[in-house]
């Protein structure tokens, strides 16, 4: 399988890792984007450059458009969304929360794993079956 880099979208770094309520990932938009497009999953370190996935552990940002330079921080606590302008600059910094009940990253072997969702295809549902029993 060929998987192509995210350019458009830095994974800036882990911060507190392992700190309660402070445990965080750092991104930055490279140029304009849509938020949406984007989500984290949490994985074990491989090999440089690899991970393997975590079942169930998955993070979709939302929609939002991001500027170049904007900062989006992933706390993995409980909180409310915050955007703000950083002072002196153009630049806007949004915290986002993940929601986890406590720390997932404190084991340095756990790494997100940043993923962009060039299409999907969604289930219709399904027609009654007739019963089989």
């Amino acid at each position: 399988m060929i998987l192509h880099s995210i350019t458009e979208l830095s994974l800036m770094g882990i911060f507190d890792r392992g700190i309660p309520n402070s445990e965080r990932i750092a991104f930055q938009a490279t140029e304009r984007i849509s938020l949406g497009h984007f989500g984290i999953l949490l994985g074990i370190k491989g090999v440089p450059g690899a991970a393997f996935p975590i079942r169930d552990n998955f993070f979709w940002f939302q929609d939002g458009i991001l500027n170049p330079h904007d900062w989006v921080l992933v706390y993995t606590c409980n909180g409310k969304p915050t955007g703000s302008v950083i002072p002196n600059t153009e630049t806007h910094l949004y915290t986002v929360f993940w929601g986890r009940p406590g720390v997932i990253l404190a084991n340095p072997n756990i790494v997100p794993i940043l993923f962009r969702m060039d299409a999907v295809a969604v289930g219709e549902q399904p027609l009654m079956l007739p019963n089989s029993g």
